[in-house]
């Protein structure tokens, strides 16, 4: 992902993996400063909109292709009076009445999603490449009233440029690795998919409070207390 100084917007290049590593600070420096406002609360809102679509709903109907109880065809087809016909066909109408719920919430989540989107206006932008010989398409996002704005590494960052961001990432399948410390709940870009703290303080600190290791300790200083009171 590359983003260019301007003064009223930034500039995303392509939606594409090698590209939406290439700044992978920005979006979590962003959500960190914005915490409170109404801008954080909506773009944090866009990426649980995202990752439940990804994480819970298409692997749940990926889990009814795979045990055959549907067709990938079937579920594409939709319609009531086609899945009727489905449910007759097959004569397990639970199993595709299931199915079909499934799929209609999975379509409905993509209405809510887009709907969240359609507050946002991004303009394409066409600049011919000198050396390349060829055009490159870019998008840009443009400042709506009331973003909350931070400054990060020289550039400036509205809500509009890191939802920008965002989209190019969950269309790079990067998305996953924007995540939140499960112990001081900073934003951070993964550096590996399990890595689930912001830094090696905040996994040990939170180590050291979990039931094993408090389990550990008393075993240990236990330990430590015979072995004292052996040499006394």
């Amino acid at each position: 992902m590359v983003t260019t100084n301007r003064a009223e917007t930034h500039r995303v290049f392509g939606f594409v993996r090698r590209q939406a590593n290439q700044e992978p600070d920005v979006v979590p420096a962003w959500l960190n400063a914005a915490q409170g406002t109404d801008s954080y609360e909506r773009a944090a809102q866009l990426i649980g909109e995202i990752r439940e679509i990804e994480d819970g709903m298409s692997k749940s109907l990926l889990r009814l292709v795979q045990t055959r109880e549907v067709t990938a065809q079937e579920l594409k087809i939709g319609g009531d009076h086609r899945w009727k016909k489905i449910k007759q066909a097959k004569q397990q109408p639970q199993q595709y009445k299931n199915a079909k719920r499934q799929w209609q919430e999975f379509e409905r989540k993509h209405v809510q999603l887009n709907k969240i989107l359609g507050r946002y206006s991004f303009s394409p932008v066409l600049q011919w490449v000198l050396l390349a010989g060829s055009w490159n398409l870019s998008m840009i996002a443009k400042d709506m009233d009331r973003d909350h704005v931070h400054e990060h590494q020289g550039l400036r960052f509205s809500e509009s440029d890191v939802v920008l961001h965002i989209l190019s990432l969950a269309a790079a399948s990067e998305l996953e690795r924007l995540q939140q410390c499960k112990r001081c709940e900073k934003w951070f870009f993964a550096g590996r998919s399990h890595q689930r703290f912001c830094s090696p303080e905040c996994r040990l600190k939170s180590y050291s409070q979990s039931p094993k290791y408090q389990k550990y300790r008393k075993i240990y200083m236990r330990e430590r207390r015979r072995q004292a009171a052996a040499k006394s």
